[in-house]
Parts: structure tokens; sequence; C-alpha cells
């Protein structure tokens, strides 16, 4: 028979391997390696969201007094360039993009500015077409700084919760063009505000945050813990308490 006290240290181990495999989020699952996998996208996020800074990419092409910002050209080129070495699969990812910031509609965009997300601009967009902003407000559970009533700013607002990301700046370039190369999408992480960048303009630099579509698969696998359970079992009943 095995014991109580077994049992609890086979709980113990199994919590344990649960959580160091990043299922204890039902949405964001940190497999490791400085890789965050989105469920609700199929999607996976550098950790790092200021990786251009941490790695010196930003300060090779313009000096040092930029802080991981970009122009939208030199990010687009920043994140299909990326080859993220994967140390717990020991595997290199090369296949990285700037996050997708599409019509709400699936159609047009409409750039009419609102505070209640019924257009694409402004702020509590919701819908999945946009990567930055439904990660700020559905998946991390963030408040924008306007209601959806308008009332601003509203209790509680900003980049109150990151879960288990790092360096989250403030604006974010999309990879996504609005109107003829012209309008580029950007998203304020700071405040929860989607907006649009003429890039024709002048030269506007902002952050950019790396996106890869896919999973990397968790180490381990949950069938993987299922599998080690009857050896944990055997270890167990051997054991005298």
């Amino acid at each position: 028979m095995i014991s109580t006290a077994s049992f609890n240290r086979i709980a113990v181990i199994l919590l344990m391997i649960v959580t160091l495999s990043g299922y204890a989020n039902a949405e964001l699952i940190d497999r490791g390696g400085g890789l965050i996998y989105d469920t609700l996208f199929d999607v996976t996020w550098l950790q790092d969201a200021n990786h251009v800074s941490t790695t010196g990419y930003d300060t090779s092409l313009y000096g040092s007094n930029y802080w991981g910002q970009l122009t939208w050209q030199d990010a687009q080129d920043w994140a299909t360039s990326l080859s993220y070495y994967d140390s717990v699969r020991n595997v290199t990812w090369n296949d990285w993009r700037l996050p997708k910031m599409l019509p709400i509609n699936s159609l047009t965009y409409d750039l009419a500015w609102n505070y209640d997300g019924t257009s694409d601009r402004g702020f509590n967009i919701l819908s999945p077409n946009s990567e930055l902003s439904h990660l700020y407000y559905v998946t991390l559970g963030n408040l924008g700084a306007i209601s959806t009533e308008g009332v601003q700013p509203q209790p509680g607002w900003g980049l109150q919760k990151t879960g288990p990301f790092q360096n989250i700046k403030t604006s974010y370039w999309s990879g996504s063009e609005f109107v003829a190369s012209e309008d580029i999408g950007y998203f304020s992480m700071s405040n929860g505000e989607q907006l649009t960048e003429n890039i024709t303009l002048y030269a506007a630099y902002k952050y950019a945050w790396a996106v890869r579509d896919g999973d990397v698969a968790a180490v381990p696998e949950p069938s993987t813990i299922f599998m080690l359970l009857p050896g944990l079992l055997y270890v167990f009943s051997r054991r005298k308490v």
C-alpha cells in the first residue's frame, strides 16, 4: 500500500511538473526558452517584449539613444530576419513576424476613432483580428484609459497585468498596412489605444514585438506527465515512510 506521505510527495511532484511546463494558465503557456504560447491565437510570442534592445539590434542600427524603438520598416526587417535559438528544444526559429492588426469586420478598415471598440482606431477593441489589442484586453485582462461608456479615465486603467511577459514597453508596431502602405497600425500597451501612423509624413519610431504562428510544443507534454505517473507510483510504493 502507498502511504499518505507518499501520495503527498507524488502530488507535489506532479504539481511541480505541471507548473514548470506552463499548464497553470489556460491561455498563455510558458514553453520555456523565452517562448510563450498563446492558445487563443495558436501563436508563440517572445517572452521578452523588448528583445530588440536586449540583443542590441537597435544600437547596431541607430546608436544608443532609441532603447528598442525602430522605424516600421526596420521593425519589419528585424522580425522577418530574426533567428531565435530555443535552448529548451535546441531549435532555431526563423519564421517570425510583427503582430497582425486586421479589420475588425474582416473586410475593410474603419478608421473612425471610437472608445467602444466598434472601429479600428480607438479603445476597447476586443476583436481577435487585432492580436495586440486582444492580448492587452482579453488575454491579459487590462483596462483602457477610456471605458466603453466613455468614462475617462476609468478606474484601474493601464497595463496592470503583464502575465508571463517581460519588458513590455509603450507603443508597438503591427505588421499591418492600413491604407496603401502609408497608415501603419500600432498599439499602445500603456493605455490600450489602437491608432495609425502615416509613415510618409515623418520618421516614426516605436517598439517591435515578434510573434510566430503555431506552437513550439510543451516540455513535457501532458501525455508525458501521465506516462510518468505509473513510474512515480511504483517508486513511492517501494519506499518506506
